[in-house]
Protein backbone atom coordinates (compact mmCIF):
# COMPACT_ATOMS: atom_id res chain seq x y z
CA UNK A 1 0.00 0.00 0.00
CA UNK A 2 1.27 3.49 -1.17
CA UNK A 3 0.03 6.45 0.38
CA UNK A 4 0.97 8.79 -2.19
CA UNK A 5 -0.66 6.29 -4.92
CA UNK A 6 -3.76 5.88 -3.41
CA UNK A 7 -4.20 9.74 -2.84
CA UNK A 8 -3.28 10.41 -6.70
CA UNK A 9 -5.83 8.16 -7.76
CA UNK A 10 -8.14 9.74 -5.70
CA UNK A 11 -7.68 12.69 -7.24
CA UNK A 12 -7.63 11.43 -11.02
CA UNK A 13 -11.00 10.21 -10.29
CA UNK A 14 -12.21 14.07 -9.14
CA UNK A 15 -10.45 15.19 -12.17
CA UNK A 16 -12.11 12.93 -14.47
CA UNK A 17 -15.25 15.31 -13.21
CA UNK A 18 -14.15 18.63 -13.62
CA UNK A 19 -11.64 18.62 -16.68
CA UNK A 20 -13.25 18.31 -20.09
CA UNK A 21 -11.67 16.57 -22.52
CA UNK A 22 -10.51 17.60 -25.91
CA UNK A 23 -11.72 16.54 -28.91
CA UNK A 24 -8.50 14.84 -29.64
CA UNK A 25 -8.00 12.52 -26.49
CA UNK A 26 -12.17 11.49 -25.79
CA UNK A 27 -11.82 8.35 -28.53
CA UNK A 28 -8.56 7.28 -26.37
CA UNK A 29 -9.57 8.26 -22.68
CA UNK A 30 -11.50 4.58 -22.59
CA UNK A 31 -8.81 1.82 -22.38
CA UNK A 32 -9.66 -1.20 -21.16
CA UNK A 33 -8.84 -1.85 -17.57
CA UNK A 34 -7.94 -5.55 -16.65
CA UNK A 35 -7.83 -6.80 -12.81
CA UNK A 36 -5.36 -5.06 -11.26
CA UNK A 37 -4.52 -3.31 -8.02
CA UNK A 38 -5.94 0.08 -10.24
CA UNK A 39 -9.07 -1.76 -11.65
CA UNK A 40 -11.32 -0.18 -9.20
CA UNK A 41 -10.19 3.52 -9.57
CA UNK A 42 -10.13 2.97 -13.72
CA UNK A 43 -14.09 1.82 -13.75
CA UNK A 44 -14.87 5.03 -11.04
CA UNK A 45 -13.24 7.17 -13.49
CA UNK A 46 -14.68 6.02 -16.19
CA UNK A 47 -17.32 6.51 -15.04
CA UNK A 48 -17.03 10.15 -14.54
CA UNK A 49 -15.61 10.62 -17.98
CA UNK A 50 -18.71 9.10 -19.55
CA UNK A 51 -20.86 11.79 -17.67
CA UNK A 52 -18.29 14.36 -18.27
CA UNK A 53 -18.88 13.48 -21.92
CA UNK A 54 -22.54 13.73 -21.88
CA UNK A 55 -23.39 17.09 -19.70
CA UNK A 56 -20.22 18.68 -19.44
CA UNK A 57 -17.75 18.76 -16.50
CA UNK A 58 -18.44 20.39 -13.10
CA UNK A 59 -18.65 23.95 -12.93
CA UNK A 60 -17.00 25.31 -9.92
CA UNK A 61 -13.65 23.60 -8.49
CA UNK A 62 -14.19 21.29 -4.97
CA UNK A 63 -14.03 22.42 -1.79
CA UNK A 64 -11.22 21.66 0.83
CA UNK A 65 -13.76 19.85 2.69
CA UNK A 66 -14.71 17.57 -0.61
CA UNK A 67 -10.71 17.12 -1.53
CA UNK A 68 -10.02 16.00 2.33
CA UNK A 69 -12.54 14.04 2.39
CA UNK A 70 -11.24 12.21 -0.93
CA UNK A 71 -8.54 12.28 -0.24
CA UNK A 72 -8.62 10.48 3.15
CA UNK A 73 -10.80 7.62 0.61
CA UNK A 74 -14.61 9.24 1.34
CA UNK A 75 -16.44 9.17 -1.96
CA UNK A 76 -19.63 9.90 -0.79
CA UNK A 77 -21.56 12.48 1.07
CA UNK A 78 -24.57 12.28 3.01
CA UNK A 79 -26.75 15.13 1.75
CA UNK A 80 -30.08 15.64 3.47
CA UNK A 81 -33.02 16.36 1.06
CA UNK A 82 -36.40 17.69 2.33
CA UNK A 83 -39.63 17.12 0.49
CA UNK A 84 -42.31 18.66 1.60
CA UNK A 85 -43.99 19.17 5.02
CA UNK A 86 -40.29 19.09 6.23
CA UNK A 87 -39.83 15.30 5.81
CA UNK A 88 -35.88 14.47 5.49
CA UNK A 89 -34.18 11.93 3.60
CA UNK A 90 -30.45 10.75 3.27
CA UNK A 91 -29.43 10.35 0.21
CA UNK A 92 -25.31 9.69 -0.44
CA UNK A 93 -23.98 12.29 -3.00
CA UNK A 94 -20.68 11.37 -5.41
CA UNK A 95 -17.99 13.96 -7.30
CA UNK A 96 -19.96 13.13 -10.32
CA UNK A 97 -23.85 12.83 -8.59
CA UNK A 98 -26.29 15.10 -10.94
CA UNK A 99 -29.46 16.39 -9.94
CA UNK A 100 -31.65 13.63 -12.09
CA UNK A 101 -29.61 10.61 -9.59
CA UNK A 102 -31.60 12.41 -6.65
CA UNK A 103 -34.63 12.85 -8.27
CA UNK A 104 -34.67 9.11 -9.09
CA UNK A 105 -33.52 8.11 -5.90
CA UNK A 106 -35.92 9.83 -3.48
CA UNK A 107 -38.56 8.48 -6.07
CA UNK A 108 -38.05 4.99 -5.28
CA UNK A 109 -38.33 5.80 -1.90
CA UNK A 110 -41.76 6.88 -2.58
CA UNK A 111 -42.79 4.34 -4.53
CA UNK A 112 -42.45 5.68 -8.28
CA UNK A 113 -40.22 3.19 -10.55
CA UNK A 114 -40.72 4.59 -14.07
CA UNK A 115 -38.53 7.18 -15.30
CA UNK A 116 -42.03 9.46 -16.60
CA UNK A 117 -42.49 9.55 -13.25
CA UNK A 118 -39.26 11.20 -12.50
CA UNK A 119 -39.43 13.53 -15.13
CA UNK A 120 -42.52 15.23 -12.88
CA UNK A 121 -40.20 16.86 -10.33
CA UNK A 122 -37.57 18.98 -9.75
CA UNK A 123 -34.86 19.70 -6.74
CA UNK A 124 -34.30 23.17 -5.45
CA UNK A 125 -32.19 24.95 -2.98
CA UNK A 126 -34.41 27.24 -0.16
CA UNK A 127 -32.27 30.07 0.17
CA UNK A 128 -33.93 31.74 3.18
CA UNK A 129 -37.31 34.40 3.21
CA UNK A 130 -35.21 37.30 2.05
CA UNK A 131 -34.27 35.51 -1.56
CA UNK A 132 -36.28 33.32 -4.68
CA UNK A 133 -35.33 29.79 -4.39
CA UNK A 134 -32.81 28.22 -6.55
CA UNK A 135 -34.42 25.67 -9.35
CA UNK A 136 -31.40 22.72 -10.23
CA UNK A 137 -31.66 21.73 -13.51
CA UNK A 138 -31.87 18.38 -13.75
CA UNK A 139 -28.29 17.70 -15.35
CA UNK A 140 -26.81 20.15 -12.51
CA UNK A 141 -23.91 19.05 -10.41
CA UNK A 142 -25.45 18.36 -6.82
CA UNK A 143 -21.65 19.60 -4.89
CA UNK A 144 -21.38 22.28 -8.38
CA UNK A 145 -24.61 23.82 -6.06
CA UNK A 146 -23.71 23.30 -2.68
CA UNK A 147 -20.18 24.41 -3.03
CA UNK A 148 -21.06 27.56 -4.68
CA UNK A 149 -23.76 28.51 -2.02
CA UNK A 150 -20.95 27.32 1.00
CA UNK A 151 -18.40 29.51 -0.57
CA UNK A 152 -21.04 32.28 -0.52
CA UNK A 153 -22.08 31.71 3.01
CA UNK A 154 -25.39 31.71 1.86
CA UNK A 155 -27.29 28.92 4.52
CA UNK A 156 -29.44 26.95 2.60
CA UNK A 157 -31.68 23.51 2.51
CA UNK A 158 -32.54 21.35 -0.48
CA UNK A 159 -35.88 19.94 -1.46
CA UNK A 160 -37.76 18.40 -3.72
CA UNK A 161 -41.29 19.02 -4.98
CA UNK A 162 -43.62 18.20 -8.17
CA UNK A 163 -43.64 20.35 -10.52
CA UNK A 164 -45.11 18.84 -13.36
CA UNK A 165 -48.83 17.65 -13.02
CA UNK A 166 -49.56 15.35 -16.56
CA UNK A 167 -49.28 11.47 -15.35
CA UNK A 168 -52.04 9.65 -13.15
CA UNK A 169 -51.35 9.91 -9.57
CA UNK A 170 -50.03 6.70 -7.68
CA UNK A 171 -51.37 6.77 -3.90
CA UNK A 172 -49.96 3.56 -2.97
CA UNK A 173 -47.60 4.60 -0.82
CA UNK A 174 -47.95 6.12 2.23
CA UNK A 175 -44.78 8.41 2.01
CA UNK A 176 -45.93 9.65 -1.89
CA UNK A 177 -49.48 10.56 0.30
CA UNK A 178 -47.87 12.70 2.77
CA UNK A 179 -46.03 14.42 0.29
CA UNK A 180 -48.24 14.97 -2.31
CA UNK A 181 -50.70 16.44 0.69
CA UNK A 182 -47.97 18.93 1.92
CA UNK A 183 -47.82 20.51 -1.03
CA UNK A 184 -51.09 20.49 -2.06
CA UNK A 185 -52.75 21.82 1.03
CA UNK A 186 -51.04 25.16 1.65
CA UNK A 187 -52.03 26.20 -2.51
CA UNK A 188 -55.99 24.74 -1.59
CA UNK A 189 -55.37 26.94 2.11
CA UNK A 190 -53.92 29.87 0.11
CA UNK A 191 -56.67 29.88 -2.56
CA UNK A 192 -54.14 29.56 -4.84
CA UNK A 193 -56.55 26.99 -6.91
CA UNK A 194 -59.49 29.02 -6.80
CA UNK A 195 -60.78 30.45 -9.98
CA UNK A 196 -63.83 33.12 -9.07
CA UNK A 197 -66.14 33.57 -11.24
CA UNK A 198 -67.97 37.25 -11.68
CA UNK A 199 -66.15 37.41 -8.11
CA UNK A 200 -68.03 34.64 -7.21
CA UNK A 201 -67.87 30.92 -6.05
CA UNK A 202 -69.03 28.40 -8.51
CA UNK A 203 -71.00 25.96 -7.02
CA UNK A 204 -68.82 22.90 -7.76
CA UNK A 205 -65.69 24.89 -6.60
CA UNK A 206 -67.92 25.82 -2.97
CA UNK A 207 -68.64 21.86 -2.88
CA UNK A 208 -65.16 21.03 -3.22
CA UNK A 209 -64.05 23.49 -0.67
CA UNK A 210 -66.58 22.35 1.87
CA UNK A 211 -65.58 18.75 1.61
CA UNK A 212 -61.57 19.14 1.76
CA UNK A 213 -62.54 21.23 5.19
CA UNK A 214 -64.31 18.36 6.51
CA UNK A 215 -61.58 15.48 5.55
CA UNK A 216 -58.83 18.09 6.62
CA UNK A 217 -60.70 18.27 9.99
CA UNK A 218 -60.78 14.31 9.95
CA UNK A 219 -56.78 14.27 8.81
CA UNK A 220 -56.18 16.18 12.12
CA UNK A 221 -57.10 13.77 14.13
CA UNK A 222 -61.04 14.69 15.20
CA UNK A 223 -63.68 12.47 15.66
CA UNK A 224 -66.13 14.82 16.01
CA UNK A 225 -67.92 17.44 14.62
CA UNK A 226 -66.21 20.70 13.98
CA UNK A 227 -67.65 23.78 15.47
CA UNK A 228 -67.95 27.94 13.99
CA UNK A 229 -64.06 28.84 14.89
CA UNK A 230 -62.73 25.89 13.31
CA UNK A 231 -64.20 25.72 10.61
CA UNK A 232 -63.33 29.07 9.64
CA UNK A 233 -59.33 27.95 9.88
CA UNK A 234 -60.13 25.21 7.54
CA UNK A 235 -61.35 27.43 4.62
CA UNK A 236 -59.11 29.75 2.71
CA UNK A 237 -59.38 33.04 4.35
CA UNK A 238 -59.92 34.87 0.88
CA UNK A 239 -63.88 33.20 0.23
CA UNK A 240 -64.68 32.76 4.05
CA UNK A 241 -66.96 36.38 3.42
CA UNK A 242 -68.76 34.93 0.89
CA UNK A 243 -71.15 32.68 2.98
CA UNK A 244 -72.11 33.50 6.25
CA UNK A 245 -70.36 31.60 9.32
CA UNK A 246 -73.33 29.70 9.72
CA UNK A 247 -74.05 28.58 6.70
CA UNK A 248 -70.59 27.36 6.41
CA UNK A 249 -70.20 25.18 9.40
CA UNK A 250 -73.52 23.34 8.14
CA UNK A 251 -72.34 22.52 4.54
CA UNK A 252 -69.11 21.39 6.19
CA UNK A 253 -70.68 19.70 9.33
CA UNK A 254 -73.22 17.87 6.38
CA UNK A 255 -70.64 16.56 4.49
CA UNK A 256 -68.92 15.51 7.35
CA UNK A 257 -71.93 13.56 8.40
CA UNK A 258 -72.17 11.98 5.29
CA UNK A 259 -69.20 9.64 6.04
CA UNK A 260 -66.04 11.55 6.64
CA UNK A 261 -66.15 10.72 9.91
CA UNK A 262 -65.55 7.91 10.03
CA UNK A 263 -62.54 7.45 7.61
CA UNK A 264 -59.18 6.46 8.44
CA UNK A 265 -56.85 9.20 8.13
CA UNK A 266 -54.58 7.89 5.80
CA UNK A 267 -57.45 7.59 3.44
CA UNK A 268 -58.48 11.01 4.08
CA UNK A 269 -55.34 12.34 2.51
CA UNK A 270 -56.07 9.77 -0.04
CA UNK A 271 -59.43 11.26 -0.28
CA UNK A 272 -58.25 14.89 -0.33
CA UNK A 273 -56.11 14.93 -2.98
CA UNK A 274 -58.52 13.40 -5.50
CA UNK A 275 -61.32 15.69 -4.11
CA UNK A 276 -58.61 18.41 -4.64
CA UNK A 277 -57.90 17.50 -8.36
CA UNK A 278 -62.04 19.30 -8.84
CA UNK A 279 -60.71 22.57 -8.12
CA UNK A 280 -60.28 24.64 -11.82
CA UNK A 281 -56.09 25.37 -11.19
CA UNK A 282 -55.41 22.10 -9.54
CA UNK A 283 -51.97 20.95 -10.93
CA UNK A 284 -50.40 24.62 -11.66
CA UNK A 285 -47.15 26.18 -10.66
CA UNK A 286 -47.72 29.83 -10.35
CA UNK A 287 -45.63 32.87 -10.83
CA UNK A 288 -45.32 36.58 -10.43
CA UNK A 289 -45.85 38.77 -13.95
CA UNK A 290 -44.74 42.34 -13.58
CA UNK A 291 -45.82 43.25 -17.00
CA UNK A 292 -47.16 41.27 -19.93
CA UNK A 293 -47.15 42.91 -23.35
CA UNK A 294 -50.77 40.78 -24.30
CA UNK A 295 -53.41 43.15 -24.73
CA UNK A 296 -55.93 41.58 -22.87
CA UNK A 297 -53.84 41.26 -19.96
CA UNK A 298 -54.21 44.56 -17.42
CA UNK A 299 -51.38 45.08 -14.94
CA UNK A 300 -49.47 42.45 -12.99
CA UNK A 301 -50.92 39.09 -13.05
CA UNK A 302 -49.99 35.71 -12.12
CA UNK A 303 -48.98 33.31 -14.45
CA UNK A 304 -50.27 29.50 -14.06
CA UNK A 305 -48.41 27.09 -15.98
CA UNK A 306 -50.20 23.43 -16.13
CA UNK A 307 -51.04 20.56 -18.54
CA UNK A 308 -53.95 22.41 -20.47
CA UNK A 309 -51.46 25.12 -21.25
CA UNK A 310 -50.00 28.94 -20.16
CA UNK A 311 -52.93 30.93 -18.09
CA UNK A 312 -52.35 34.95 -16.94
CA UNK A 313 -54.91 35.24 -14.41
CA UNK A 314 -56.20 38.22 -12.70
CA UNK A 315 -54.17 38.46 -9.10
CA UNK A 316 -57.34 39.03 -6.99
CA UNK A 317 -60.23 36.44 -8.65
CA UNK A 318 -57.52 34.22 -10.53
CA UNK A 319 -59.76 34.81 -13.49
CA UNK A 320 -58.00 34.10 -16.57
CA UNK A 321 -57.38 37.11 -18.98
CA UNK A 322 -55.52 35.03 -21.91
CA UNK A 323 -54.38 31.34 -22.27
CA UNK A 324 -51.96 30.04 -25.06
CA UNK A 325 -52.16 26.41 -25.53
CA UNK A 326 -48.83 24.49 -25.62
CA UNK A 327 -49.20 24.70 -29.41
CA UNK A 328 -49.67 27.84 -29.76
CA UNK A 329 -45.83 28.70 -28.04
CA UNK A 330 -42.94 28.16 -30.92
CA UNK A 331 -39.82 28.83 -28.74
CA UNK A 332 -39.07 30.91 -25.06
CA UNK A 333 -35.89 33.28 -24.58
CA UNK A 334 -34.78 34.76 -21.74
CA UNK A 335 -33.46 38.61 -21.80
CA UNK A 336 -32.17 40.69 -18.82
CA UNK A 337 -32.01 44.58 -19.90
CA UNK A 338 -29.06 47.32 -19.07
CA UNK A 339 -30.69 48.00 -16.05
CA UNK A 340 -31.19 44.62 -14.84
CA UNK A 341 -34.74 43.81 -15.72
CA UNK A 342 -35.57 40.25 -16.80
CA UNK A 343 -37.60 39.33 -19.48
CA UNK A 344 -39.10 36.28 -21.11
CA UNK A 345 -40.20 36.19 -24.55
CA UNK A 346 -43.24 33.66 -25.67
CA UNK A 347 -43.54 33.31 -29.55
CA UNK A 348 -46.64 32.17 -30.22
CA UNK A 349 -48.24 31.10 -33.48
CA UNK A 350 -47.47 29.00 -36.67
CA UNK A 351 -44.47 29.40 -39.99
CA UNK A 352 -47.44 31.57 -40.99
CA UNK A 353 -48.66 34.28 -38.24
CA UNK A 354 -45.92 34.86 -35.51
CA UNK A 355 -46.12 37.40 -32.83
CA UNK A 356 -44.10 37.56 -29.41
CA UNK A 357 -45.65 38.11 -26.37
CA UNK A 358 -43.12 40.02 -23.91
CA UNK A 359 -43.69 39.16 -20.19
CA UNK A 360 -41.56 40.72 -17.18
CA UNK A 361 -40.59 38.29 -14.53
CA UNK A 362 -37.56 36.91 -12.64
CA UNK A 363 -38.97 33.44 -13.20
CA UNK A 364 -38.09 33.51 -16.64
CA UNK A 365 -35.57 29.84 -16.43
CA UNK A 366 -38.43 27.80 -14.81
CA UNK A 367 -41.15 28.74 -16.54
CA UNK A 368 -39.17 27.84 -19.88
CA UNK A 369 -38.09 24.49 -18.46
CA UNK A 370 -41.80 23.75 -17.72
CA UNK A 371 -43.21 24.78 -20.70
CA UNK A 372 -40.61 22.67 -22.76
CA UNK A 373 -41.45 19.53 -20.27
CA UNK A 374 -45.18 19.87 -20.68
CA UNK A 375 -44.31 20.11 -24.53
CA UNK A 376 -42.59 17.40 -24.85
CA UNK A 377 -44.73 14.95 -22.71
CA UNK A 378 -47.37 16.25 -24.71
CA UNK A 379 -45.70 14.77 -28.35
CA UNK A 380 -45.25 11.50 -26.17
CA UNK A 381 -48.44 10.69 -25.00
CA UNK A 382 -49.69 11.79 -28.91
CA UNK A 383 -46.64 9.49 -29.93
CA UNK A 384 -48.20 6.93 -27.99
CA UNK A 385 -52.03 7.13 -28.75
CA UNK A 386 -51.13 6.95 -32.09
CA UNK A 387 -49.23 4.20 -31.90
CA UNK A 388 -52.22 2.25 -30.20
CA UNK A 389 -54.13 3.06 -33.01
CA UNK A 390 -52.34 1.99 -34.91
CA UNK A 391 -52.01 -1.12 -33.68
CA UNK A 392 -55.79 -1.80 -33.36
CA UNK A 393 -56.19 -0.81 -36.99
CA UNK A 394 -53.62 -3.68 -37.98
CA UNK A 395 -55.19 -6.37 -36.07
CA UNK A 396 -58.91 -5.21 -36.91
CA UNK A 397 -57.18 -5.53 -40.46
CA UNK A 398 -56.14 -8.76 -40.20
CA UNK A 399 -59.34 -9.41 -38.31
CA UNK A 400 -61.09 -8.84 -41.18
CA UNK A 401 -58.57 -10.46 -43.91
CA UNK A 402 -58.85 -13.85 -41.70
CA UNK A 403 -63.09 -13.95 -42.19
Amino acid sequence: YNLENEIWKRLLSLQGTIIEWTYFLSPRSFPSHPTSVFSAIAAVCETNLRLVFRLGGRKDPPSKLELKALAGGRHTKRQMFYLPGDVAKMVKIKTCTIAQDVIKDLCLQMGLTSDMDHEEYALFADLGKQAMPLSIQPTEYILDITTMLERQKIEYWLGIKKVIWFRPLRLESALYVNMLYNQVRPDVIRAHLVMLVEGNLEWQTHHTLVLLAALQHRIAGNNTAPFKVQVAKLLPPSVVHMASPDDWVAAVVQEWRKGVEHTEQAGAKRRYLTEAMKLPLYGSCFFPVKYCSDPHVQGECIMAINKTGVHFLSQKTREPFVTYSFQDIVSSRKLRSNTGQQFLDLKCGNLMVMRVTRCETAYGREIATLITQYTKMQLEEGRRRESKIGVFRADAALAAGTY
